[in-house]
């Protein structure tokens, strides 16, 4: 099977780094399977990207200046599964242009927890776009999450960055907007506003606040996990994965359960975040601080099952006759 993943010409380069340590374990371990796999990026990556692609030895990869070259070559090299990093505008016009040459596309993102060592993928996109919104886990495992009660403490608001491509689902034209919502919503109790990291201001750490607040409002940010994990009662307010799983609060205009530990509401939602924690974080996502084997891609569900009949017989490579520059060395 010919795998192709493709290295965005929209991240800058300390991104475009994150997102290349992401892909090279999992482009690494379908290669020892015996797949053809390849990477392509674009040639101002940077030095430290491409010299990482470099150190590969069994995946292939080439740079290329623009992203139209690319497109041309899509009928040619017609790989058999093409991974894009990210669903926005250039990845979801590529998704279009690979489909409808016959080729299956996955879209990757960041995981959930750990957020930066982590990945994930899905076939219909990410975050409000991922099919993972409508995830309703069926009973098994669970995750084993503490069950926390403060009716006096405070309402955490967790900030995400306007220009973040996964504020395009918030129900709020603005950041201020959503904290004005909040705050009418909860009115006579204290409310605290926690910024995105990157907006550079000194706060406390997120597991301390934790600690004291009653509940958390967010719209899809990655850190509702980090607060489920920790017990702490969730608003998710915007489409985003595990949305629709019972975990989350879903409208500011519902009643808060977490006044009242007895409330028969409070016990079926904490089980449900322990349902959802333990499948996408055990099923859903790759960790990539711990060894990527074909037991982790295939087994757990993260790239589909699918490929796993893909393997080439005795574990030889497929012979692609030279005819796919896009993955040749």
């Amino acid at each position: 099977m010919k795998i192709l993943f493709y290295h965005s010409t929209e991240f800058p380069q300390v991104q475009g780094r994150a997102a290349a340590k992401l892909f090279m374990p999992v482009a690494d371990c379908l290669a020892n399977m015996g797949h053809t796999v390849g990477i392509v990026a674009p040639r101002d990556c940077g030095a430290e990207t491409l010299e990482m692609f470099a150190k590969a030895e069994r995946v292939r990869h080439c740079v290329f200046t623009h992203l139209e070259p690319f497109l041309r070559s899509l009928p040619m090299t017609k790989p058999d599964l093409l991974v894009l990093f990210t669903d926005k505008p250039e990845q979801q016009r590529i998704a279009e242009k690979a489909r409808g040459h016959g080729v299956k596309v996955l879209f990757s993102e960041l995981g959930f927890l750990p957020h930066y060592n982590s990945i994930y993928f899905d076939e219909e996109g990410c975050g409000p776009a991922s099919s993972l919104c409508r995830l309703i886990p069926k009973d098994g495992h669970t995750a084993d999450i503490p069950k926390i009660h403060r009716d006096r403490g405070y309402v955490l608001v967790l900030l995400q960055l306007e220009e973040d491509y996964n504020f395009r689902a918030s129900p709020f034209p603005s950041n201020s907007a959503f904290i004005a919502a909040v705050r009418h919503s909860f009115a006579g109790i204290p409310v605290k506003v926690r910024l995105h990291p990157a907006m550079g201001m000194e706060q406390p750490p997120l597991h301390e606040q934790l600690r004291e607040c009653s509940c958390a409002v967010g719209l899809n940010t990655s850190a509702l996990f980090e607060c489920l994990k920790a017990g702490v009662p969730c608003y998710m307010l915007a489409e985003g994965p595990g949305r629709h799983s019972g975990a989350f609060l879903t409208d500011l205009k519902t009643t808060p359960f977490h006044a009242n530990l007895e409330c028969p509401e409070w016990h079926l939602r904490h089980r449900r975040a322990r349902m959802l924690l333990a499948e996408l974080l055990e099923r859903r996502q790759i960790r990539l601080d711990r060894d990527v084997t074909p037991d982790i891609l295939f087994g757990n569900a993260v790239l589909g099952a699918p490929l796993v009949a893909g393997v080439p017989a005795d574990g030889e490579a497929e012979d692609d006759n030279g005819d796919n520059p896009c993955i040749a060395g």
